[in-house]
């Protein structure tokens, strides 16, 4: 009886001590070898830093919102990419989406980056809808005093006058931006190197936006250069007409 109480008690003493032995091999593999997998499927992906900062997002379009005024909004976004500074500001981003019906389509790819504590200046571009079709470099100024808060703050204020339904986040989207626009606090878009319609430019913009020389090879495969004034009236043409 005896023998057998010492046997059993053995028999525990080895079971918990290959147990610990087991376990402290398991986290000094999991320390030591790299996670690998061929597939992974999940809906978001955060990258942080070691003291919790998020650093970029990598999302499907349900869950890709980062900014408080979106959560009144009963809407989808499209999937992409957010990068973020050392702050948590965001810098810039990764989009693309299509829409299609029976009769009519769009989709885009964009690739942009923001100036600090602003919004896009730096983008890289395709966009086609209904026969339209453009891919290239934009660059954009924007007020220096312009925060990407502004539209947020402008939107909220215009929102929360309304309902939490789709028709009143579009009247505080549309009363939002024309209040900018009146504030001359929007981007100015200075240079676009691309193609429009399988037409290829250079185009240079004033400090309002407005386009000031083009230089392009038109459909017949000529080369041509125009210097417009401010009301967009071509005043200089090479070759001539």
């Amino acid at each position: 009886m005896q023998n057998t109480f010492m046997q059993i008690k053995f028999l525990k003493g080895y079971c918990l001590f290959s147990t610990l032995v087991f376990l402290g091999l398991f986290i000094w593999l999991f320390n030591k070898v790299q996670f690998q997998t061929k597939e992974l499927t999940l809906e978001r992906l955060n990258i942080v830093e070691p003291d919790g900062q998020l650093s970029l997002i990598i999302s499907n379009g349900e869950r890709i919102d980062i900014g408080d005024h979106r959560k009144y909004a009963p809407r989808r976004l499209d999937p992409g990419m957010i990068f973020f500074n050392a702050k948590g500001i965001e810098t810039g981003g990764l989009g693309f989406g299509s829409t299609e019906t029976d009769s009519t389509y769009s989709s885009y790819q964009h690739l942009s980056f923001d100036q600090y504590n602003g919004d896009q200046n730096l983008m890289l571009a395709q966009y086609q809808e209904e026969g339209n079709h453009f891919k290239g470099l934009i660059l954009q100024d924007y007020p220096d005093d312009r925060i990407s808060m502004d539209y947020d703050r402008v939107f909220d204020s215009v929102y929360k006058s309304g309902g939490e339904d789709e028709k009143a986040w579009k009247k505080a989207r549309i009363a939002a931006f024309n209040m900018l626009v009146q504030q001359n606090r929007l981007e100015k878009r200075r240079l676009v190197i691309g193609s429009e319609n399988t037409v290829p430019k250079i185009q240079l913009n004033d400090k309002k936006g407005n386009p000031r020389i083009e230089i392009y090879v038109d459909s017949t495969d000529s080369p041509v250069m125009e210097f417009l004034n401010e009301k967009q009236e071509v005043i200089t043409r090479i070759p001539p007409n």
